[in-house]
């Protein structure tokens, strides 16, 4: 992708990280407004050809976050740019580019169960709960995150998708390309010595 950004973008981008601070934050806050949706995603992308991950740097910096549920291993915070208001990034502490990275997926996904059921309860709004791997599903960073989103009637949010016929023949196949095969461990044969003891006749 070439660069979107015009010299003065640039030229600020190089001022505000100058910056420190609750000043570096406000700015940062204040220029990531302004940019085209194209300009936005240029600069996440950045970070796959070697730049600094955006998502561990808002972790570990001042930029000012909407913080939801914090933890020693996530960060949980309001999209600043949402699909629908309560829009809600799940966001391990620990860098990881995709799910399959993370060993103990489940805990982020119960953090994000969490969020669902706060929407329901206080926003009383249906929801999706969606991850994006690569950027062909969409992934927009190199840091892997799960998206809680608030939804309404005819709220112009689309996760649908046109359904293809498939042969019995092909799912056949694809199954058994994907099919997982755990191994059962057998148990463990246990033997019990027990101590033999002299008969003595009285």
């Amino acid at each position: 992708m070439d660069n979107p950004l015009t010299k003065e973008q640039i030229s600020e981008i190089k001022r505000i990280q100058a910056l420190t601070g609750e000043d570096q934050a406000h700015e940062w806050e204040k220029f990531v407004k302004t940019l085209s949706k194209e300009q936005h995603e240029f600069l996440f992308k950045k970070q796959e050809t070697g730049d600094k991950c955006f998502f561990c740097e808002l972790i570990k910096g001042d930029l000012k976050k909407y913080i939801v549920y914090e933890d020693a291993k996530v960060l949980a915070i309001l999209d600043i740019n949402p699909a629908n208001v309560g829009h809600t990034l799940v966001i391990p502490k620990e860098h990881f580019s995709s799910s399959h990275e993370v060993k103990d997926v489940g805990y982020y996904f119960n953090i994000a169960n969490a969020i669902v059921k706060n929407i329901k309860e206080k926003l009383k709004s249906d929801s999706n709960i969606l991850v994006m791997n690569g950027e062909n599903a969409g992934q927009k960073g190199n840091h892997f995150m799960i998206h809680v989103i608030p939804r309404e009637k005819d709220d112009n949010v689309n996760v649908t998708w046109d359904k293809r016929n498939m042969e019995e023949k092909d799912l056949e196949e694809t199954k058994n390309l994907l099919k997982i095969i755990v191994e059962e461990k057998k148990p463990e044969k246990i033997i019990i010595q027990t101590e033999k003891r002299e008969r003595r006749v009285p």
